[in-house]
C-alpha cells in the first residue's frame, strides 16, 4: 500500500505540474468562487450559496463554479436561481479537467459541516488546491488545527455559516496582500505535507 500511494503521489504531482505550465485564458468573470466534490448535504454546498448571495451584495462581479455533481445538484441550481446567481455546475468531471477548472478559481471553498469524518480527514482536493496555488477557505474542523495549519497564513478559517463564509470569501477577494501570501505559500504546504500521508490516513480509517 506505501508504494501504491508513492506510485499515486507522484503521477499527482506529474499531472498538476502540467497543468500548473498550462496558460490559462483570460477571465471573463473577474472573480470565480468555487467548490470541488460530491453534492451531499454534509458537504455543505448550499451554505455557500447562500454565503455567495451575501457576497454579491458587495460584488456583484461573482461567479459561483461547483465543480461536480451529486444528489443536491437539483436542490442547489434552485437555490442558485433563486437567489439569481451567476453560476454554473460541471456535472462529474475527469480528474484532470476538474482540477484545470479548480487552477482557473480565485478561491476554493469547503463549507463541510461538523460531523466525525470531515473532523478526521484532511480532503485531497486541499492539497490539490494548494499545489495549485489557489487559496482555501475552509471550516474550522479539528484535524486542521491538530496539523498545525494557520488560519491567514496556510487558509482561511471559517463556521460553516453562511455569514462567516461570506467574511471570508471577502476577505481574500479584496485583499490581494493575503490572496497572494496564501498563493505563494500553498505549494509549499502542499510538497511538505505530500500526498502519502493524506493515503495513510485514509488507510487507517479504513481499516478500523
Amino acid at each position: 500500500d506505501v508504494e501504491r500511494s508513492r506510485g499515486l503521489g507522484d503521477v499527482y504531482k506529474r499531472q498538476i505540474q502540467k497543468i500548473k505550465n498550462e496558460k490559462i485564458e483570460a477571465k471573463k468573470e473577474k472573480f470565480k468562487v468555487g467548490f470541488i466534490g460530491s453534492l451531499y448535504w454534509w458537504q455543505g454546498v448550499d451554505i455557500l450559496v447562500h454565503a455567495v448571495g451575501i457576497v454579491r451584495k458587495k460584488m456583484d462581479n461573482v461567479k459561483l463554479v461547483i465543480i461536480g455533481d451529486g444528489p443536491l445538484r437539483d436542490k442547489i441550481e434552485h437555490l442558485c436561481r433563486k437567489l439569481k446567481l451567476n453560476y454554473c455546475i460541471t456535472g462529474y468531471l475527469p480528474h484532470e479537467d476538474a482540477l484545470k477548472m479548480l487552477r482557473e478559481l480565485d478561491v476554493m471553498i469547503l463549507p463541510s459541516r461538523k460531523i466525525s469524518t470531515t473532523e478526521t480527514i484532511i480532503p485531497i482536493k486541499i492539497l490539490e488546491a494548494w499545489a495549485l496555488g489557489v487559496p482555501v477557505v475552509t471550516t474550522k474542523h479539528k484535524i486542521f488545527i491538530k496539523s498545525g495549519f494557520k488560519d491567514r497564513e496556510h487558509l482561511i478559517y471559517c463556521e460553516p455559516t453562511s455569514s462567516d463564509i461570506a467574511k471570508a470569501i471577502l476577505l481574500i477577494l479584496e485583499n490581494e496582500e493575503i490572496k497572494r501570501k496564501l498563493s505563494q505559500n500553498g505549494p509549499k504546504i502542499a510538497e511538505k505535507f505530500s500526498y502519502d500521508r493524506i493515503v495513510q490516513q485514509l488507510l487507517k480509517l479504513t481499516n478500523n
